[in-house]
């Protein structure tokens, strides 16, 4: 018999856990419609917050589709299956996670400068709330990763290419999953919450002055900042071999 260390996990990362399941045994097939935020949430005994996270996490991943005013939805199959397979190997190569942050950085970019050019009113006003959601927890004193990423798909969604916003869902989907492990030792204090706003302020504004270089050059001054920050941590080595740990055994 062998065993593993239990290891204790995030609500949210329990709730992903048990839908990744539920699609893998053909219990939730492509289209099929999940219960809402509040059935959820009593259902497995948790708050909406820690529903609507998980959710968001699974958007991301390509997982599901959450429409608004229908539901959320499990994701109809496509050739996305293959690029998430391609970045998973790559998450785990050692390394690797660097280059998939270059990767994010370079599709970010494009994205915010496609979407200061393209967007639309109401996918501009869908931006502006993830940044007042995360002006609202700053204020709680509060700070988290959802508003956060939320904020850069919604920017990529309204970059108007459907590959580009594939090929985000799946990269930012692996390093969510690895910076929601190594997230709350290094960006907790409302001090880096702050710059973080900021950043994302300036972002907004440059994509509401519909200027696409301003809007790419913030954007990569800001990605360029975070991968700093990470790289200047003593820690950051054995942090991301922990994040990486249940990827590898997973695939062992």
């Amino acid at each position: 018999m062998q065993l593993k260390p239990i290891r204790l996990r995030k609500i949210a990362d329990e709730i992903i856990a048990q839908i990744e399941e539920q699609v893998i045994e053909g219990y939730l097939r492509p289209g099929s419609r999940l219960p809402s935020e509040r059935e959820l949430a009593e259902t497995l005994g948790v708050s909406r917050g820690a529903v609507r996270e998980a959710l968001t996490a699974l958007e991301m991943m390509g997982i599901v589709d959450v429409k608004s005013g229908e539901g959320t939805f499990i994701r109809e199959t496509t050739n996305d299956s293959k690029i998430q397979a391609l970045s998973l190997i790559l998450l785990l190569e050692k390394d690797a996670f660097r280059d998939i942050l270059e990767v994010r950085k370079i599709l970010e970019v494009a994205c915010a400068e496609l979407a200061a050019q393209k967007a639309s009113l109401e996918q501009l006003d869908k931006i502006a709330r993830c940044l007042e959601e995360m002006k609202q927890e700053l204020e709680q004193g509060k700070f988290s990763l959802g508003p956060d990423m939320q904020f850069h798909y919604c920017i990529a969604e309204a970059s108007g290419n459907s590959l580009l916003l594939r090929l985000m869902n799946t990269i930012s989907g692996n390093v969510r999953l690895v910076l929601r492990r190594t997230w709350p030792r290094r960006f907790t204090s409302l001090e880096e919450g702050m710059v973080i706003f900021n950043e994302h302020r300036k972002i907004l504004e440059a994509l509401f002055s519909r200027a696409p270089g301003l809007a790419g050059r913030y954007m990569e001054e800001h990605l360029n900042r975070v991968a700093q920050a990470l790289e200047e941590n003593e820690k950051w080595k054995e942090e991301i071999a922990q994040a990486q740990q249940p990827y590898k055994e997973a695939v062992d």
